[in-house]
């Protein structure tokens, strides 16, 4: 009965079949087998395959062969042209932590097909508070209406299924708040991308502060190892959301950028898309240049920042003509970190002088 020794047991049986086979595509997952190439599989191939399976103890049901579109493998429904959730609608009732945490496992295994944003997920995430499963949960108006717009993208999204011989590409979008990411290829006939399967960078960023050009960089470096993964070669296009002259500063400051785009061969794109496919992602926002030095500028205020652990206090100071002036802030959350405090104190000095040039001195984030 253990899940492990079972897809041992199926995958030592499928042995010689990957082997007579070299160009036949095999997955499987415990007893469940997909197998698909580029011809059409002959009654003699199909024969051999229940007769090797059968010498190894393991007997297909008839039943349960699936020869033709639709196929139905691990949840999700396969056509010749599109890939989609079996399960049209999903259970939005949270009650408990325990619902909470059901609903975002199934949303993360939803998200390659959907295309769930960050955007939605992050409303969502404050449900996960708390580590009793039977606690009770209240979804607030705004996650009700995250839940229902989620709902609708489940019954309407589907993604394409790939054309053979053409390269992937990576198209990168920017929402709202949030990028996402695509593998894309382009349509023989109209020229528009379709979308084969999508990536996000995860809702916690490695870094107290993380600026969107990192995020950018590491997001087209996950999509060329997905790329890399699938076809063994390097996307042929990659998309940014970046205007030319952003694009052209970026790649001169941002060395992340540089190794990400550059390092791979791939061609460059930048521009609005017209693909209705990738529409619903308002992909005509863009990242521009920060409004930031890498070097302290002259002649403006400079104001230094500073937390403390144990009084769960944030403070800045600055010096007005010959006096010193510092502000405290005082309204830290029970799970703030010190690196969290001290981003409270740099968030009320670019308040406060938001119109005037200003130096941060920072030395936790």
């Amino acid at each position: 009965n253990s899940p492990t020794l079972c897809q041992l047991y199926v995958d030592a049986a499928l042995q010689p079949i990957r082997r007579e086979w070299p160009d036949t595509l095999i997955y499987h997952y415990m007893d469940n087998i997909l197998l698909s190439q580029a011809q059409p599989f002959t009654p003699s191939q199909l024969h051999h395959l229940a007769e090797q399976l059968k010498r190894q103890g393991l007997i297909i049901a008839t039943e349960k062969v699936q020869e033709s579109s639709p196929w139905k493998y691990l949840g999700w429904k396969i056509t010749d042209q599109h890939i989609q959730p079996q399960k049209l609608e999903i259970d939005m009732t949270v009650r408990t932590l325990h619902d909470a945490q059901r609903l975002l496992g199934d949303l993360q295994w939803l998200r390659p097909i959907v295309g769930i944003p960050n955007e939605l997920l992050n409303e969502l995430r404050p449900l996960l508070k708390g580590t009793d499963p039977a606690a009770k949960v209240t979804v607030t108006p705004s996650q009700q209406v995250a839940l229902r717009t989620i709902s609708a993208m489940v019954a309407a999204h589907a993604t394409d299924r790939r054309s053979e011989g053409l390269p992937l590409n990576i198209t990168i979008l920017m929402g709202p708040q949030f990028l996402m990411g695509a593998l894309t290829q382009h349509k023989i006939k109209t020229g528009e991308e379709k979308v084969l399967e999508w990536f996000a960078p995860p809702l916690q960023p490695r870094r107290t502060i993380q600026e969107q050009v990192r995020t950018l960089a590491d997001l087209i470096k996950k999509g060329r190892l997905r790329v890399i993964q699938i076809t063994g070669d390097e996307p042929g296009e990659i998309h940014v959301p970046l205007r030319q002259e952003d694009l052209d500063w970026y790649l001169y400051q941002s060395t992340e950028l540089q190794t990400a785009l550059l390092e791979g061969g791939s061609n460059i794109k930048i521009g609005p898309l017209r693909s209705p496919v990738l529409a619903w992602m308002m992909n005509n926002r863009w990242i521009v240049k920060p409004k930031r030095s890498e070097t302290p500028l002259p002649g403006a205020i400079t104001v230094f920042t500073d937390a403390g652990k144990r009084s769960r206090t944030a403070a800045a100071t600055w010096k007005e003509g010959t006096e010193w002036r510092h502000h405290l802030i005082m309204t830290a959350e029970p799970e703030d970190s010190l690196q969290t405090l001290e981003l409270l104190a740099v968030v009320w000095a670019l308040l406060q002088w938001q119109q005037e040039p200003l130096n941060v001195v920072t030395g936790s984030l």
